[in-house]
């Protein structure tokens, strides 16, 4: 996958632009503020003039858009569904787990988490006839939802994830997987894509804008 990063300066503030070039299926382009980067998801065919002419209006509703989306004062989401937090304990798979903070909540998910992630890549293997003996790895990713590393043999999943709903989070394993056939972002990468997750465009869509059902 192709990418670039460059400096942009918004009401007198630098901010980092990280640009990861997709193939040439995605419609849109996806903006995401974290700290004072930019990560951009743009179609392969996006060109600089059209990233920058874009961007003035982007940072203008990012900057103002910056919540923590999934967490409040009263609850987290979880699987898709606001879990409540006003006990000091979070519920996960019919269990109860202290809540201290975020970080606290981050390590206990990875471990919690990995067995469910685990069985989603095992079914989809099978279904989509990967020969690939995959292991699975849950970790904290900065640009990435997901990767598939053929020297390793890893699939790595974003905990970020376990925020969004199963058939959501059901779209990047598929996606992961899909690079056993193809490594790039390519037609016939997307076949594959489409052909177990008919309405990737749309869970993609609702991933990126952190929509989580």
């Amino acid at each position: 996958m192709r990418s670039k990063e460059f400096y942009y300066i918004f009401k007198e503030k630098k901010y980092l632009i990280h640009v990861d070039y997709k193939g040439y299926r995605q419609k849109y382009n996806y903006y995401k503020l974290r700290g004072d980067t930019v990560f951009v998801s743009a179609n392969s065919r996006v060109s600089d003039d059209q990233l920058i002419k874009s961007l003035n209006g982007m940072l203008e509703k990012l900057v103002k858009k910056v919540v923590d989306n999934y967490f409040a004062s009263n609850g987290v989401y979880i699987l898709g569904e606001f879990v409540d937090l006003s006990d000091g304990f979070f519920t996960f798979n019919g269990k109860k787990y202290l809540f201290g903070n975020k970080e606290m909540f981050y390590t206990k998910m990875k471990k919690i988490s990995k067995p469910l992630l685990e069985e989603r890549v095992r079914y989809y293997s099978k279904i989509m006839n990967v020969k690939t003996n995959y292991k699975v790895s849950v970790k904290s990713m900065k640009t990435r939802y997901g990767s598939n590393s053929s020297r390793t043999k890893t699939i790595a999943l974003n905990i970020i994830l376990i925020h969004y709903s199963l058939d959501i989070i059901d779209s990047v394993v598929i996606h992961e997987l899909a690079h056993d056939f193809q490594r790039n972002h390519s037609k016939k990468f997307y076949d594959v894509v489409y052909r177990y997750c008919p309405n990737y465009d749309l869970l993609d869509r609702k991933l990126r804008k952190g929509i989580f059902k």
